[in-house]
């Protein structure tokens, strides 16, 4: 008896782009965010700077032309669009031991991204969760990328991600004594979209 040939495709793929700082989170950007105000807005327990446009910060300077960076990257290698990303806010999030971050997804973005300030095993990940529907539940012998509803990223030192904005995820609760802290941004595209043809036509300075 021969085994079956056969492939299995995946149908419309959300990217997670993973990509590397050009260098390390200098101690003054680390000190810089070590002192900035925090307030609580949502469940869980998760602290958000005062500050929503923290990357406009003349301390991170460095790191948001870093980030700029790789948002470029972004619209060529995923977006494959001469239409350019820019960064409309961004904040820092901290979660002390005993806190999480709640499901959301980010309204009036186009993508969203991360980095992160504590780089620590003990830390918990970001969790993206699956929009997929299953009409019938099957019993599933083992997780791969087809049965799985949920995917962890651990932070990783000097990594930047970038994920669409409407894709849900949450932090776990943070069992750790450390403080997970992450700086996080939403942006927006401009120029030109659609064809006047067809009605489409928008122009976004």
């Amino acid at each position: 008896m021969t085994a079956q040939e056969f492939e299995v495709l995946t149908l419309f793929p959300v990217p997670l782009y993973v990509g590397k700082l050009e260098r390390a989170i200098t101690a003054a950007e680390f000190e810089f965010i070590s002192k900035i105000e925090y307030e609580h807005i949502n469940t869980g327990g998760n602290l958000v700077s005062k500050d929503r446009r923290i990357l406009e910060a003349p301390a991170l300077a460095g790191l948001k032309k870093l980030v700029e960076g790789h948002l470029d990257a972004y619209r060529h290698a995923v977006l494959a669009t001469d239409n350019e990303l820019y960064i409309t806010q961004s904040w820092t999030n901290r979660n002390a031991r005993g806190t999480a971050h709640h499901a959301h997804y980010h309204s009036n973005s186009v993508i969203s991204g991360t980095l992160y300030f504590t780089i620590d095993p003990s830390v918990p990940p970001i969790v993206f969760k699956s929009d997929r529907k299953n009409a019938i539940l099957v019993d599933h012998k083992q997780q791969n990328i087809f049965t799985a509803d949920t995917f962890s990223f651990a932070p990783r030192t000097s990594v930047v991600i970038l994920f669409p904005s409407s894709v849900e995820h949450y932090v776990p609760v943070n069992d750790s004594d450390l403080p997970r802290i992450s700086l996080a941004f939403n942006t927006f595209i401009r120029g030109e979209l659609g064809v006047e043809p067809m009605l489409t036509r928008l122009s976004i300075p």
